[in-house]
């Protein structure tokens, strides 16, 4: 079996939305083919509150999806932009043109992940999950969340079903192409624990890669097709991740991938630039495979981060010493009292887990600057 799996593809003008033949034969040579649909079709929905932009795509994006024969992953931080409403029309939208998806729901319910299975009878299950930023309603509705404890124990039952996992994740720092150590440490944990391969959207760029414990691991496959300014050339190139189920285990390739927004074609990279594109990432692999290294460029990245998350930090300051908590309860006072959409980006950053990880390092590494 053969499964190709690309980035985020977000098209609020999809009639320009074009895909090179090099790329449909690519498609051909598989079993099945995915896209992250970044963000529900045009609907009547009314746009949630949340941080960050609410996006939505052209209708005509399925009709694309469709004629190039793909099928969808839908656990995204947009996928809810517009609600309830915004996901019923796009999941039917979907189902009228006889295209798989999986990764959102209108209930806990119909939660289901996807099986696939081939002529040789090999079995996969595409398990796809978001990390928590605005994805579901409070009824639950929405994308599964990316929850350690959730993904061991479903990757667990899937095996014990004689099926291998294959975990699409959404989530990791935008615009940068390492992981965290923590989300290095946690996706080779999820390897050990029985995932037969690991992709992540969301990083927007391409991102390292490693093998682990005989597992791949892509970092962040970048965009597929993502028209938003942006003029950092990384936002246009993506990779596509070939995986190769065989004799019980998953081998994986990576094409680059680029998108013209000029003319909205998303075709296989050139010769010249794929090779540059796959030496730099062996050379992000050399980093993610150093413990000392990994940190040296967390720790660079993050103070790039520290003015942004200290003014998220900055409500629940209060001087140091010794503060009894009747004290901190009236100094919390007003910070809680705020308008409740002002405390939506300090809601955002602790709940998930990547803003909450910078936050975190920055806050410790401040702690550690010597006091005047």
């Amino acid at each position: 079996m053969k499964i190709a799996v690309s980035g985020d593809l977000f098209s609020p003008s999809a009639g320009r939305l074009t895909f090179s033949q090099e790329l449909l034969d690519l498609w051909a040579t598989c079993d099945s083919s995915f896209v992250n649909l970044e963000g529900p079709i045009e609907s009547a929905g009314a746009p949630v509150r949340k941080t960050g932009p609410n996006i939505f795509q052209d209708p005509l994006v399925v009709e694309r999806i469709a004629s190039a024969g793909l099928s969808v992953t839908l656990a995204n931080n947009h996928i809810m932009d517009f609600g309830i409403d915004g996901l019923s029309t796009t999941l039917a939208a979907l189902d009228a043109r006889g295209i798989k998806r999986t990764g959102a729901y209108t209930s806990r319910e119909e939660r289901v992940d996807l099986e696939l299975e081939d002529s040789d009878g090999d079995a996969v299950v595409i398990v796809n999950r978001c990390e928590a930023e605005w994805v579901q309603d409070a009824s639950g509705a929405g994308a599964p969340v990316l929850d350690l404890v959730e993904l061991c124990r479903t990757v667990k039952q899937h095996k014990s079903r004689g099926l291998l996992p294959i975990l699409v994740l959404h989530g990791g720092q935008e615009m940068w192409d390492l992981p965290s150590p923590k989300r290095r440490d946690q996706a080779r944990f999820l390897a050990e624990e029985g995932a037969a391969a690991i992709v992540y959207h969301h990083t927007h760029v391409p991102s390292a890669w490693e093998v682990w414990d005989g597992v791949p691991i892509s970092y962040g496959l970048g965009n597929f097709s993502f028209s938003m300014e942006n003029s950092d050339i990384r936002f246009s190139q993506g990779l596509t991740a070939i995986l190769v189920v065989e004799s019980g285990r998953v081998s994986m390739e990576l094409v680059p991938t680029a998108f013209d927004a000029s003319s909205g074609l998303v075709s296989v990279m050139p010769s010249d630039q794929a090779g540059y594109l796959e030496r730099k990432l062996m050379a992000l692999r050399s980093i993610v495979e150093s413990d000392a290294s990994l940190e040296a460029h967390w720790n660079q990245f993050t103070r790039s981060q520290a003015f942004a998350a200290g003014k998220l930090a900055m409500p629940l300051g209060y001087s140091s010493g010794r503060v009894g908590w009747g004290v901190m309860s009236r100094a919390m006072a007003p910070v809680l009292r705020r308008l409740p959409n002002e405390l939506d980006p300090l809601l955002n950053a602790v709940r998930c887990d990547s803003h909450r990880e910078v936050l975190t390092t920055v806050l410790e590494a401040r702690r550690k600057v010597p006091q005047e």
